[in-house]
């Protein structure tokens, strides 16, 4: 029972050390155009990166910056 709960613990931490990403990489887009992407940009005061996406639609095609 012992083995089974330190697995358990070791493999909780793992996921938890290994899931907190704290960067973004940001998509660029003009008309539709993907014309930047930008890596490794800081989360800052948001809780995940999609909170940083700021895109509207005309006619169809993407302006602004989607981020993952």
């Amino acid at each position: 029972m012992k083995k089974l709960f330190v697995l358990l613990l070791i493999g909780g931490a793992f996921v938890a050390f290994t899931s907190c990403k704290k960067t973004c990489t940001c998509d660029t887009y003009v008309n539709g155009v993907k014309t930047v992407t930008v890596s490794d940009i800081d989360l800052g005061g948001y809780a995940k990166c999609s909170d940083m996406t700021a895109i509207v639609e005309v006619d169809g095609k993407k302006n602004g910056t989607e981020c993952k």
